[in-house]
């Protein structure tokens, strides 16, 4: 095929496709299909107004949904649970220098308001007249099982509230680790 040929064949071929595209012209004010329309057209609120959940929070989760870096925990409060996580709840880090030291961390931020920072009971909150913890050197406490202690620190035992929401699971088994090691070294001293 010649040059001028070609040139001419795409020329035609231009002018169809033209002809095409404006007799074909779509109404430039209709709105063309949306592919996700909860996203074109959201729930929208007034700043500061209250939302239609309660009293301004955001709105719940979906149902059955799992927050990221939360894997649900298919125990209920109470004691029955807690018996049944210590007996299938391992904890799934070994006490290497660095969860040790994580461990101590979140013991140091959250536990040892009540515990102590050696885990005696006699945290700053016990001396403000709130009631003293019992000592995790007990041998009610040097008894439980990991899971168990992962279960007390998850749902909360007694006075002690629940942590699960400010502590993440990994950390917490971390915690439960800084307390075998609090248990092993008061085991050492009386020696």
């Amino acid at each position: 095929m010649s040059p001028s040929r070609l040139n001419a064949s795409l020329a035609l071929l231009l002018v169809v496709i033209w002809a095409l595209t404006w007799a074909i012209r779509q109404d430039p004010g209709r709105r063309s299909h949306a592919f996700m329309p909860e996203m074109a057209s959201s729930l929208t609120h007034e700043p500061q107004a209250e939302g239609p959940w309660a009293e301004g929070l955001p709105p719940p989760p979906p149902e059955g949904s799992i927050p990221r870096g939360h894997p649900p925990l298919l125990f209920g409060a109470g004691k029955e649970e807690a018996e049944r996580a210590g007996r299938q709840l391992k904890n799934p880090f070994s006490p290497t220098p660095k969860a040790l030291e994580r461990g101590a961390k979140v013991f140091a931020n959250y536990c040892a308001v009540c515990h102590g920072s050696a885990g005696a009971g006699d945290g700053t909150v016990a001396k403000v007249g709130v009631p003293a913890p019992p000592s995790l050197y007990g041998a009610s406490a040097r008894g439980m099982a990991d899971g168990r202690i992962f279960h007390v620190i998850s749902f909360g035992q007694g006075n002690m509230p629940s942590h699960a929401t400010q502590i993440a699971s990994e950390d917490r088994w971390k915690a439960v680790l800084h307390v075998r090691e609090l248990q092993r070294r008061a085991r050492e001293e009386k020696r």
